[in-house]
C-alpha cells in the first residue's frame, strides 16, 4: 500500500500523504465519538468535519482541473459533492464522507426529491454523476475501501432509475404535466 501511495504522490504531488489521510480518518472518528458522548458541541463538530471534508474536495477540484474539464464543469462537480458531504451527511451526525455511499438511498430517494427546492430530473442526474466521479476519485487514491466504493457503484446501478422515476412523479404531482 505504501508503494502505491508513493507512486501516486509522485504523479499527483498535490495529494495528501497516507499519513495525512489516516490522520483525517482518525480525526473524523474522534469528532463523531466526542459528539455522540456529548463532549463536543454540534456546531463545532460540523465545522471540524467540514474542514476535513474540504481537504478532499480541494484535491478533487485539482484533479478535475488536471483532467482538462472546464471551470464550469469543475465547479458543478465540486459543488454537488460539497452539498452531499458538507450539508447532507453531517446531519444527523451519524455519517462521514467515507461511508457516504451507504446513505445514497435516503439522499436520492427522499431528501433530494422532497427537501431540495432546486431538485429536478436533470439536476439529479448531475448530482449522481458528480458523486460517482467524487467517490471514484476517493477510491482511486485509496481514501475509501473497495467495499465502500462497491457500495457507491452498486447503489447507483440498482436504484438510479427508481430515483429518477420518483423525481418525475413528484414533479408531475407538484407542477402538473407540461
Amino acid at each position: 500500500m505504501v508503494y502505491r501511495y508513493e507512486m501516486m504522490n509522485s504523479c499527483y504531488p498535490y495529494l495528501m500523504t497516507k499519513e495525512k489521510h489516516d490522520a483525517n480518518v482518525a480525526k473524523t472518528n474522534e469528532i463523531m465519538s466526542l459528539f455522540h458522548d456529548k463532549k463536543l458541541d454540534y456546531d463545532l463538530a460540523i465545522k471540524r468535519l467540514e474542514t476535513i471534508n474540504n481537504a478532499y474536495l480541494k484535491e478533487f477540484k485539482k484533479e478535475l482541473a488536471d483532467a482538462g474539464l472546464s471551470p464550469k464543469t469543475i465547479e458543478a462537480h465540486v459543488s454537488n459533492a460539497d452539498f452531499f458531504v458538507n450539508v447532507y451527511l453531517p446531519h444527523p451526525m451519524d455519517a462521514t464522507l467515507y461511508d457516504g455511499g451507504s446513505y445514497f438511498r435516503d439522499f436520492f430517494g427522499y431528501f433530494y426529491i422532497y427537501k431540495c427546492m432546486f431538485a429536478s430530473v436533470s439536476n439529479m442526474k448531475q448530482q449522481i454523476a458528480s458523486l460517482k466521479k467524487f467517490y471514484a476519485f476517493m477510491f482511486q487514491h485509496l481514501y475509501i475501501s473497495p467495499e465502500q466504493y462497491a457500495t457507491v457503484i452498486t447503489t447507483i446501478k440498482d436504484y438510479k432509475n427508481m430515483w429518477l422515476e420518483e423525481m418525475k412523479e413528484y414533479d408531475r404531482k407538484v407542477f402538473g404535466d407540461f
